[in-house]
């Protein structure tokens, strides 16, 4: 359980940095 929610954070900061980096 805790590695799925650890992953789901990691993915979320990804996301994030991509955005940022695209504009």
């Amino acid at each position: 359980m805790t590695s799925i929610f650890h992953f789901a954070i990691i993915f979320m900061l990804i996301l994030q940095i991509r955005i940022q980096l695209s504009e």
